[in-house]
């Protein structure tokens, strides 16, 4: 067992976490279970789920049941995820095409130290 960050207070407040039990010094005893659960949550979270979905899916999963409906949480999220990437593939090309323009505008200044 390991201990872990803060964070996992957050995501147990939520509902998300299950009970952890604590040393013998009063610190969180992670499982590898559990910090596999945790990094899902985190990357959940990160790429934008709301906490709804999240404590739902929560439920779900220790229920032991609802695997149909866990499919469709996580397809939905996915799809999410995908036009989400997309927006920010549009906003790189955008950045790609200013710093080129800028490029090339300093390319073709006249340098005064070449007098």
């Amino acid at each position: 067992m390991r201990s872990f960050p803060a964070h996992a207070a957050l995501v147990r407040a939520d509902g998300l976490l299950a009970k952890i039990e604590r040393g013998g010094d009063g610190r969180r005893r992670f499982s590898e279970g559990d910090l596999e659960w945790l990094s899902l949550l985190t990357k959940l979270r990160a790429t934008g789920m709301p906490v709804r979905d999240m404590q739902r899916y929560a439920e779900l999963v220790r229920s032991g049941a609802g695997e149909a409906e866990r499919i469709e949480l996580l397809k939905k999220h996915r799809e999410e995820v995908r036009r989400a990437l997309a927006s920010q593939r549009e906003c790189l090309k955008l950045l790609d095409a200013k710093i080129d323009y800028y490029a090339d505008c300093l390319a073709l200044a006249p340098h005064a130290d070449a007098l």
